[in-house]
């Protein structure tokens, strides 16, 4: 799918090629457009080589430059520091850290699918009429769910 047809570009730095790889899959499905970094230095790699992301969903510990590194150089760069953060870390304080870092949401691993998508969702709403569309999925998905767990 090409960058234009897309409705989001999303950019995920996590060192866990399991993780990386399971939540790239899941926005992929949704038809979003995902570069994918295993530690900060590719992150900012990928700002400088691929086109600007919507969202960057950034994990706090990984070898090399850490998203706490990672997130200070964005900030120091202007064409890049108004990209939004959301903080996705395993850190038992991570809400602290979020505040840190600017971030304009934090989920604590392991994250459920559903939350991440919406958090997503409700910061690239502004990108087309497909979100809108992801949300009534989200929705029906979320209603089903509940039903089912309520039945047993």
């Amino acid at each position: 799918m090409s960058a234009t047809a897309t409705t989001h570009r999303l950019l995920l730095a996590d060192d866990d090629v399991h993780v990386r790889d399971a939540i790239a899959s899941v926005f992929r499905m949704e038809g979003m457009d995902v570069s994918t970094a295993a530690d900060g230095r590719e992150a900012l790699y990928a700002l400088r080589t691929e086109p600007r992301p919507c969202l960057i969903l950034l994990d706090l510990d990984m070898p090399g430059m850490d998203g706490w590194e990672f997130r200070r150089r964005q900030l120091l760069w202007p064409a890049m520091a108004t990209i939004p953060v959301v903080v996705v870390s395993g850190q038992p304080e991570v809400k602290v850290a979020a505040r840190a870092l600017e971030a304009r949401a934090v989920l604590a691993k392991p994250v459920k699918v559903d939350c991440l998508l919406r958090v997503v969702d409700g910061h690239c709403a502004h990108a087309g009429p497909e979100a809108g569309a992801r949300r009534l999925r989200l929705a029906r998905t979320h209603a089903q769910t509940s039903a089912s767990a309520s039945r047993n």
